[in-house]
């Protein structure tokens, strides 16, 4: 594994287990799946377990990023009554940590509106990204500071 993509895989984990720390904190009983768990990194359950949550997180180890990768495939966007997205920035610069909430749908939404439906073509699959919109920035971290399912 080079260096770069061993430094972008633990960034990963740290993000995942942040999300993980910062859940149970809140009284949840939040735990990382494993690697092979396609589509989620954490699940959360409320104490009673009558609500729960799928959880993807994106991590970025700059303070400030423009936009996180999300998927190759619009259609590969988690958009169930209980999926989530969390994206993390920060986590590999001292500083603040910023954590960032939509839902499955509104990523969706977010990727729809910016990118049109357009196809990307350039010898691989483009990623499509959530942007951070200055508009929504706030908002969505209100929503990753009081969430819980």
């Amino acid at each position: 594994m080079d260096s770069q993509k061993g430094s972008n895989t633990l960034i990963g984990i740290a993000g995942v287990h942040y999300v993980v720390c910062e859940l149970s904190r809140r009284g949840l009983i939040a735990l990382p799946t494993t690697r092979n768990t396609a589509g989620y990194d954490v699940i959360a359950v409320t104490q009673d377990g009558k609500k729960h949550a799928n959880i993807q997180v994106k991590t970025s180890s700059h303070q400030s990023p423009g936009f996180w990768p999300v998927a190759t495939r619009v259609e590969s966007i988690r958009r169930g009554p209980a999926d989530y997205y969390v994206f993390l920035s920060g986590m590999q610069e001292k500083g603040t940590i910023q954590g960032y909430l939509l839902t499955g749908k509104d990523v969706l939404k977010e990727i729809r509106q910016h990118y049109r439906d357009k196809a990307f073509t350039a010898g691989k699959p483009f990623p499509y990204c959530l942007h951070l919109r200055d508009g929504a920035r706030d908002q969505w971290e209100k929503d990753w500071i009081s969430w819980t399912p």
